[in-house]
Protein backbone atom coordinates (compact mmCIF):
# COMPACT_ATOMS: atom_id res chain seq x y z
CA UNK A 1 0.00 0.00 0.00
CA UNK A 2 1.50 3.34 -0.66
CA UNK A 3 -0.29 6.65 0.02
CA UNK A 4 0.90 10.35 -2.05
CA UNK A 5 -0.82 13.05 -1.19
CA UNK A 6 -4.97 13.55 -0.25
CA UNK A 7 -6.91 10.41 -1.10
CA UNK A 8 -10.52 9.75 -0.86
CA UNK A 9 -10.05 6.17 -1.64
CA UNK A 10 -6.79 3.72 -1.95
CA UNK A 11 -6.60 1.17 -4.21
CA UNK A 12 -3.33 0.38 -4.67
CA UNK A 13 -2.19 -3.13 -6.45
CA UNK A 14 1.07 -4.63 -5.84
CA UNK A 15 1.89 -6.99 -8.52
CA UNK A 16 5.90 -8.40 -8.20
CA UNK A 17 7.01 -5.91 -5.98
CA UNK A 18 5.56 -2.89 -7.83
CA UNK A 19 2.68 -0.69 -6.60
CA UNK A 20 0.31 1.83 -8.88
CA UNK A 21 -1.64 3.72 -6.39
CA UNK A 22 -5.46 3.92 -7.33
CA UNK A 23 -8.05 6.01 -5.96
CA UNK A 24 -10.35 9.52 -7.19
CA UNK A 25 -8.01 11.94 -6.45
CA UNK A 26 -4.90 12.11 -9.68
CA UNK A 27 -1.91 10.62 -8.64
CA UNK A 28 0.49 8.59 -11.30
CA UNK A 29 3.58 7.27 -9.11
CA UNK A 30 4.72 3.75 -9.16
CA UNK A 31 6.83 2.38 -6.23
CA UNK A 32 8.75 -0.81 -5.93
CA UNK A 33 9.45 -2.68 -2.28
CA UNK A 34 12.28 -4.48 -1.58
CA UNK A 35 11.40 -7.65 0.17
CA UNK A 36 14.90 -8.27 1.27
CA UNK A 37 15.38 -4.42 2.37
CA UNK A 38 11.44 -3.94 3.44
CA UNK A 39 12.43 -0.37 1.68
CA UNK A 40 10.08 1.67 -0.95
CA UNK A 41 11.72 3.16 -3.87
CA UNK A 42 9.98 5.62 -6.23
CA UNK A 43 10.37 4.93 -10.02
CA UNK A 44 9.35 7.51 -12.58
CA UNK A 45 6.17 8.27 -12.98
CA UNK A 46 3.79 6.73 -16.05
CA UNK A 47 1.83 9.14 -18.25
CA UNK A 48 -1.74 8.49 -16.87
CA UNK A 49 -3.11 9.81 -13.83
CA UNK A 50 -4.33 7.55 -11.01
CA UNK A 51 -7.12 5.04 -11.97
CA UNK A 52 -9.46 2.76 -9.54
CA UNK A 53 -10.96 -0.78 -10.31
CA UNK A 54 -8.33 -1.98 -12.61
CA UNK A 55 -5.22 -4.23 -12.34
CA UNK A 56 -1.88 -4.60 -13.70
CA UNK A 57 -0.58 -7.63 -14.72
CA UNK A 58 3.02 -8.41 -14.52
CA UNK A 59 4.47 -9.98 -18.08
CA UNK A 60 7.49 -9.36 -20.01
CA UNK A 61 9.14 -7.62 -17.26
CA UNK A 62 6.35 -4.70 -17.93
CA UNK A 63 3.52 -3.99 -16.01
CA UNK A 64 0.33 -3.63 -18.06
CA UNK A 65 -2.67 -2.06 -17.18
CA UNK A 66 -6.17 -2.12 -19.21
CA UNK A 67 -8.74 0.33 -18.91
CA UNK A 68 -9.87 1.40 -15.48
CA UNK A 69 -12.48 4.58 -13.66
CA UNK A 70 -11.33 8.02 -12.38
CA UNK A 71 -13.77 10.05 -10.29
CA UNK A 72 -16.12 9.41 -7.63
CA UNK A 73 -18.82 8.00 -9.59
CA UNK A 74 -22.43 9.68 -9.67
CA UNK A 75 -21.43 12.75 -7.76
CA UNK A 76 -18.74 13.78 -10.52
CA UNK A 77 -19.50 14.86 -14.14
CA UNK A 78 -16.00 14.24 -14.74
CA UNK A 79 -15.88 10.48 -14.03
CA UNK A 80 -14.30 8.76 -16.98
CA UNK A 81 -14.04 5.16 -17.91
CA UNK A 82 -11.05 4.05 -19.93
CA UNK A 83 -10.34 2.14 -22.92
CA UNK A 84 -6.65 2.08 -23.34
CA UNK A 85 -4.25 -0.40 -22.42
CA UNK A 86 -0.73 1.33 -20.91
CA UNK A 87 2.45 -0.29 -20.79
CA UNK A 88 4.50 0.42 -18.29
CA UNK A 89 8.42 -0.12 -18.28
CA UNK A 90 10.28 0.00 -14.91
CA UNK A 91 13.67 -0.11 -16.36
CA UNK A 92 13.00 2.27 -19.00
CA UNK A 93 10.37 4.15 -17.66
CA UNK A 94 8.79 3.93 -20.81
CA UNK A 95 4.78 4.30 -21.28
CA UNK A 96 3.05 2.90 -24.57
CA UNK A 97 -0.50 2.94 -25.76
CA UNK A 98 -2.68 0.70 -27.31
CA UNK A 99 -6.64 0.86 -28.32
CA UNK A 100 -8.76 -1.78 -27.41
CA UNK A 101 -11.28 -1.66 -30.04
CA UNK A 102 -14.21 0.61 -31.42
CA UNK A 103 -17.67 0.77 -29.57
CA UNK A 104 -18.90 0.79 -26.24
CA UNK A 105 -16.90 -2.87 -25.74
CA UNK A 106 -13.57 -0.29 -25.52
CA UNK A 107 -14.19 1.19 -22.02
CA UNK A 108 -14.25 -1.09 -18.95
CA UNK A 109 -12.89 -1.09 -15.54
CA UNK A 110 -14.17 -3.97 -12.57
CA UNK A 111 -13.35 -6.65 -14.86
CA UNK A 112 -11.05 -10.01 -14.58
CA UNK A 113 -8.43 -11.26 -16.04
CA UNK A 114 -6.11 -14.30 -16.31
CA UNK A 115 -2.10 -14.67 -17.64
CA UNK A 116 -1.27 -17.26 -20.11
CA UNK A 117 2.42 -17.00 -19.67
CA UNK A 118 3.55 -19.86 -21.88
CA UNK A 119 1.90 -17.58 -24.95
CA UNK A 120 2.14 -14.24 -24.01
CA UNK A 121 -1.36 -13.58 -23.51
CA UNK A 122 -3.12 -11.49 -21.13
CA UNK A 123 -7.26 -12.57 -20.81
CA UNK A 124 -9.70 -10.34 -19.86
CA UNK A 125 -13.13 -10.63 -19.14
CA UNK A 126 -17.00 -9.05 -18.54
CA UNK A 127 -16.10 -6.01 -16.39
CA UNK A 128 -18.38 -2.82 -17.00
CA UNK A 129 -18.34 0.65 -19.33
CA UNK A 130 -20.76 2.38 -17.02
CA UNK A 131 -18.84 5.55 -14.93
CA UNK A 132 -21.98 6.47 -12.41
CA UNK A 133 -23.68 4.96 -9.50
CA UNK A 134 -25.41 1.56 -11.33
CA UNK A 135 -22.57 0.36 -12.21
CA UNK A 136 -23.82 -3.31 -13.18
CA UNK A 137 -25.98 -1.57 -16.14
CA UNK A 138 -23.29 -0.95 -17.99
CA UNK A 139 -22.05 -5.22 -17.32
CA UNK A 140 -20.06 -6.75 -20.16
CA UNK A 141 -19.68 -10.51 -21.27
CA UNK A 142 -17.27 -9.83 -23.56
CA UNK A 143 -13.56 -11.97 -23.53
CA UNK A 144 -10.44 -10.60 -25.18
CA UNK A 145 -6.41 -11.47 -25.16
CA UNK A 146 -3.47 -9.04 -25.25
CA UNK A 147 -0.62 -10.11 -26.69
CA UNK A 148 2.23 -8.95 -24.80
CA UNK A 149 5.01 -9.71 -27.28
CA UNK A 150 3.73 -7.66 -30.34
CA UNK A 151 0.57 -5.81 -28.77
CA UNK A 152 -2.10 -7.08 -30.45
CA UNK A 153 -5.05 -7.74 -29.64
CA UNK A 154 -7.81 -10.88 -30.02
CA UNK A 155 -11.48 -9.88 -30.31
CA UNK A 156 -13.76 -12.67 -32.38
CA UNK A 157 -13.76 -15.02 -29.09
CA UNK A 158 -17.19 -16.06 -28.14
CA UNK A 159 -19.08 -13.88 -25.74
CA UNK A 160 -19.96 -15.08 -22.39
CA UNK A 161 -23.98 -15.70 -22.36
CA UNK A 162 -24.05 -13.88 -19.31
CA UNK A 163 -22.39 -10.56 -18.08
CA UNK A 164 -20.27 -10.14 -15.13
CA UNK A 165 -18.16 -7.63 -13.52
CA UNK A 166 -16.33 -8.12 -10.39
CA UNK A 167 -15.53 -11.02 -9.43
CA UNK A 168 -12.32 -12.82 -10.08
CA UNK A 169 -10.48 -14.22 -12.92
CA UNK A 170 -7.47 -16.81 -13.89
CA UNK A 171 -5.90 -18.79 -16.49
CA UNK A 172 -5.00 -22.53 -15.71
CA UNK A 173 -4.69 -25.59 -18.02
CA UNK A 174 -5.57 -23.45 -21.07
CA UNK A 175 -8.54 -22.76 -19.74
CA UNK A 176 -10.02 -18.91 -18.48
CA UNK A 177 -11.62 -19.08 -15.18
CA UNK A 178 -14.42 -16.44 -14.20
CA UNK A 179 -15.33 -16.67 -10.53
CA UNK A 180 -19.08 -15.22 -9.38
CA UNK A 181 -18.98 -11.61 -9.92
CA UNK A 182 -22.20 -9.86 -10.36
CA UNK A 183 -24.72 -9.57 -12.81
CA UNK A 184 -26.13 -6.37 -15.43
CA UNK A 185 -29.21 -6.97 -12.41
CA UNK A 186 -27.17 -6.22 -9.49
CA UNK A 187 -27.35 -9.62 -8.56
CA UNK A 188 -24.60 -11.47 -6.72
CA UNK A 189 -23.41 -14.44 -9.10
CA UNK A 190 -22.44 -17.81 -7.33
CA UNK A 191 -21.27 -19.99 -10.41
CA UNK A 192 -18.28 -19.96 -11.99
CA UNK A 193 -17.89 -19.51 -16.40
CA UNK A 194 -15.61 -21.50 -18.00
CA UNK A 195 -13.96 -20.70 -21.50
CA UNK A 196 -12.15 -22.92 -23.49
CA UNK A 197 -10.48 -21.30 -26.39
CA UNK A 198 -9.61 -24.66 -28.26
CA UNK A 199 -13.05 -25.76 -28.84
CA UNK A 200 -15.11 -24.47 -31.46
CA UNK A 201 -15.04 -21.45 -33.95
CA UNK A 202 -13.97 -19.11 -31.07
CA UNK A 203 -13.86 -20.89 -28.24
CA UNK A 204 -16.87 -22.13 -25.50
CA UNK A 205 -18.78 -21.20 -22.34
CA UNK A 206 -19.27 -23.96 -19.93
CA UNK A 207 -20.84 -23.35 -16.44
CA UNK A 208 -19.71 -25.20 -12.96
CA UNK A 209 -21.98 -24.39 -10.28
CA UNK A 210 -20.88 -26.96 -7.46
CA UNK A 211 -19.87 -24.29 -5.09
Amino acid sequence: WSMFGSYLAVASTVINGFTIPGGEVPCNKVEQFDTVTGKWTALAAPSVSSRTDCYPVYANSRLHLLGGRFGRSSDDAAAIVYSSMTVYDPAGAGTLVSDLNPGADSQRHAYSFGLDSANNLIWYFGGSNDDGANIWTGALNSIRTYNVITAAWMTTYTNCPVKRWSGAGGYLNAKFFHFFGIDENNALAGDVRIFDPASGANGIWSTDTSN
